[in-house]
């Protein structure tokens, strides 16, 4: 637990300002970062965000109301994120240039060295 005197004021008071113009982005990667944690807090409304001008970073009130997230169910969908990402990757590495990607063709090549072959004639014995 973490207790703190004074985490920041209200997100939209007149006290809070000067603030990033990219608020909006950072209270949604705040709580996209907090799912990600496997953390659901349970109760997602301005009222329990400050704004810490000194850090000049959001802080995150109020887990009365959140859970640990089910791991199994977390990790299912980590999987299925990753999955996801990978057949992505594949689909735009075949449209850029088709088949093989290139990292895998210099492994390729670089093991054929090591089975004997080198770039200045064999390895001597």
């Amino acid at each position: 637990m973490l207790v703190i005197s004074c985490g920041g004021e209200r997100l939209f008071s007149k006290a809070a300002k000067p603030m990033p113009g990219s608020i909006t982005s950072l209270v949604s990667s705040l709580w996209f970062r907090l799912r990600q944690l496997g953390v659901d807090h349970g109760d997602e409304r301005e009222p329990n965000l400050l704004w810490n001008a000194r850090e000049r970073q959001l802080v995150c009130i109020d887990f009365e109301w959140a859970k640990i997230a089910d791991r199994k169910q977390e990790e299912e969908r980590r999987r299925e994120q990753r999955w996801e990402w990978k057949r992505k990757h594949t689909a735009e590495m075949h449209r850029a240039g088709g088949g093989r990607h290139r990292w895998t063709t210099a492994l390729a090549s670089r093991s054929s060295l090591r089975e004997g072959g080198h770039r200045r004639g064999r390895y001597r014995r």
